[in-house]
């Protein structure tokens, strides 16, 4: 069984490394699809933002050349970053949690599933 609590979300961010049970995140079949996302969005900030737009992402300036924060479930904010492509450097995509993650999933399995859930959406044509 898992209860969520009623805090606010802390708004320092969690690699999903990070996270109790993260390492999972880094082989096999658990490996977050963030690479996809990267090469998705390239050279097309705007379209990575109308996506997450059109899921109910928030768009945050701040980091980044694109940056979002979806609400997968209605405590667990998960926030995507865009570093778009440039003659230098080849396009990367970053997934982090808020640090009350763990406050909220109880099991890295669906830590995992939650961010998997947003990555999925991304990748939709």
């Amino acid at each position: 069984m898992n209860s969520s609590l009623d805090i606010p979300p802390s708004g320092r961010l969690l690699s999903p490394l990070d996270v109790k049970g993260g390492h999972r995140f880094s082989a096999g079949t658990h490996v977050l699809p963030l690479a996809a996302v990267a090469e998705k969005y390239a050279k097309d900030r705007d379209a990575f933002i109308q996506k997450g737009l059109r899921y109910g992402a928030e768009e945050v300036p701040g980091y980044g050349d694109a940056y979002l924060r979806i609400y997968p479930l209605p405590r667990v904010p998960v926030t995507l970053i865009l570093w778009l492509e440039d003659e230098e450097f080849p396009a990367k995509a970053d997934l982090f949690f808020d640090s009350t993650c763990e406050c909220q999933l109880a099991l890295s399995d669906i830590v995992w599933a939650t961010a998997m859930m947003c990555l999925v959406v991304m990748l939709e044509d």
